[in-house]
Formats: structure tokens, C-alpha cells, sequence
């Protein structure tokens, strides 16, 4: 087992009958990641003719905060809605996969969407 934090550059060559579950990956410590927890459950994501539709499948109180992200984490879009308001948007003028990320007080959800301009 090779310690990354002794030793610094690890190189591998593979071969294709290698048991594809070498690798042990231990993460020390705490990763700083303040998200709440994910239950798919709790919003319905769907885009038809360039509208994104959020449905919220239990009652909620407060707002839906909505962002719109592309792959490269780069921000397209944020919206901010109240829980109980229609949820539709116009999806920005772009081509790509885009991430939807749709959250409030007590859940988030991520849902990717394939946009392509024909």
C-alpha cells in the first residue's frame, strides 16, 4: 500500500486483467461539503420546448432556490421561487448538458438536462 501523504507521485500501469477493485480510497477527516441531503423524492425535474418544470412531490414551506449550472461548474441561471408558485423557467440560450440543481430549507436535488439548439 502506498501512503500519499509520505510519499508524494504514484505512477500504475495497467493491464487488462487487472482486478478492476484495487484501488482503496480512504478519505481522512472531514471534507467541508455543507449540501443537505440528497432524497429524489422530494422534486420532480423536467424540461419540454426550452421550459425546466420543477414539481414538489410534499408540501414545503419557504422558497425553491434554482440554479442552472453547465459542466464546468460555471453558473447559467439562478431563480429564486416560492415553493407553492408554478415552477417553470426558460432554459438560457445554450447548448450542453446542463445541471439543475433545485433546493430549499430541508432538501436539494441535482438533475442533469441534455440541451441541443436544432
Amino acid at each position: 500500500m502506498i501512503d500519499l501523504r509520505e510519499q508524494n507521485t504514484y505512477t500504475f500501469e495497467h493491464a487488462a486483467e487487472n482486478d478492476p477493485l484495487r484501488f482503496k480510497i480512504h478519505f481522512m477527516g472531514v471534507t467541508n461539503v455543507n449540501e443537505l441531503a440528497s432524497t429524489p423524492e422530494n422534486f420532480t425535474i423536467w424540461a419540454s420546448e426550452e421550459q425546466l418544470y420543477i414539481h414538489t412531490n410534499t408540501a414545503f414551506d419557504g422558497d425553491l432556490q434554482i440554479e442552472l449550472f453547465d459542466l464546468s461548474g460555471r453558473l447559467l441561471k439562478t431563480i429564486k421561487q416560492p415553493t407553492h408558485s408554478p415552477n417553470s423557467i426558460m432554459l438560457p440560450d445554450y447548448e450542453g448538458v446542463i445541471m439543475v440543481r433545485v433546493r430549499n430549507n430541508s432538501a436539494v436535488q441535482t438533475q442533469k438536462y441534455s440541451s441541443a439548439k436544432t
